[in-house]
């Protein structure tokens, strides 16, 4: 994941990859499974996608993070009870399934 390119503006992102941008817009129109997990600070939502990401996004993309996109397992995103965002990507089908069993397997204790 190096090379990316980081977004700049002020907000959720800042700092923050730009493709990460892109998955949490991509969740807002649908995913492809959400859990809820509380502790004792609130509830997290954890949202996993399933790569690869092909489609034309209307955030200019460098020619690596597009490159990314269009070969990448998938990502988690989990977003917090206070709205802080944060983006896990998975280079390996096998990871990202695996990672999301122990998510699910937390709600199901």
């Amino acid at each position: 994941m190096t090379n990316l390119q980081r977004n700049t503006s002020p907000g959720k992102f800042e700092n923050k990859l730009v493709i990460d941008m892109i998955a949490n817009y991509i969740s807002l129109g649908g995913c492809n499974e959400t859990v809820l997990i509380d502790d004792d600070f609130g509830t997290d939502l954890y949202t996993r996608l399933v790569g690869p990401f092909s489609d034309t996004f209307s955030v200019e993309l460098t020619a690596n993070d597009r490159d990314y996109l269009n070969r990448v397992a998938g990502c988690i995103i989990r977003k917090d009870c206070y709205e802080a965002i944060s983006v896990r990507w998975f280079d390996s089908i096998t990871n990202l399934d695996r990672t999301w069993s122990k998510l699910k397997a937390l709600v199901e204790e």
